[in-house]
């Protein structure tokens, strides 16, 4: 949580009233004792009345925590109906031309090949520390060799970062990260690294929103008209079919919808009209 707290005010302009008030006061629903897990984070949510302006906060505050923790979770849907009259604003995540514009401000080369293996593959933050290229695979695949979620086989979305970025020259930062008392990894750990080092070079977004733009471009960009359907995406990004449906078509802006729906217009050979 603490980590949580000073990342926040690194790259947030906000006092300490403003945080107590309304960012601690909902953190300190939560069971410190548990770890943090999106079980934990859903029912102390729901805890709270329905459709209150107090539902809607803890949601917002709590995904922001999720996002820094790498807690694979989708609270927004739990907001519920509160509305102070202004339009609702949908989960805002960088620009592919903002990705693409940020890799070259990150100077030393370890920490943006980690930030160009985020918005090429859509990793975890640990998972860019356990994984390799596929020998002689032209298509640039990567197998992640272990995490959160096991061993899985990725391909880059956009595949044209890989080479401009020359991610295939595995460079990693030198991490040292303890074992657990279970004898595993503390996967957590590299995440908390990675946010660091995004905030050093002030970079406006976390390393998590690389992975949940990668997940929204295989679902708007590329898509089912290319022949990214949902469970080839949810395979690629290591989660199940239902989890990729409730975390990122809910994050689908009308900008994105009206895109596809251009796209679709523009296509030849699709049904017409009787």
């Amino acid at each position: 949580m603490e980590s949580f707290k000073t990342h926040y005010f690194q790259t947030h302009e906000l006092s300490a009233l403003t945080w107590r008030k309304h960012w601690q006061t909902y953190f300190d629903r939560l069971p410190l004792e548990r770890p943090l897990t999106s079980t934990v984070l859903v029912a102390v949510a729901l805890s709270t009345s329905e459709n209150t302006r107090a539902r809607k906060e803890c949601c917002k505050k709590f995904q922001k925590l999720a996002d820094f923790a790498e807690v694979d979770c989708d609270l927004i849907q739990y907001q519920g109906r509160y509305s102070t009259g202004r339009n609702a604003c949908p989960r805002e995540l960088p620009l592919d031309e903002d990705i693409a514009r940020w890799f070259s401000k990150i100077r030393y080369r370890p920490w943006a090949w980690v930030y160009g293996m985020l918005a090429a593959y859509g990793l975890r933050p640990h998972e860019a520390w356990f994984c390799e290229f596929v020998e002689g695979d032209y298509q640039q695949a990567l197998q992640v060799t272990q995490g959160k979620t096991g061993p899985r086989l990725v391909y880059p979305l956009y595949p044209e970062w890989v080479q401009r970025w020359g991610l295939v020259k595995v460079s990693r930062p030198q991490v040292t990260v303890p074992i657990k008392d279970d004898g595993t990894r503390d996967y957590e750990e590299y995440g908390r690294r990675a946010c660091r080092q995004f905030t050093r070079y002030k970079v406006p977004f976390l390393p998590y929103d690389l992975r949940h733009a990668y997940g929204v471009r295989g679902s708007v960009k590329f898509g089912p008209a290319h022949g990214l359907t949902v469970p080839i995406m949810a395979a690629w990004m290591g989660h199940s079919p239902t989890v990729h449906l409730n975390l990122y078509n809910r994050w689908i802006s009308g900008a994105q919808q009206q895109q596809q729906y251009q796209q679709f217009l523009d296509r030849t050979d699709g049904p017409s009209a009787p």
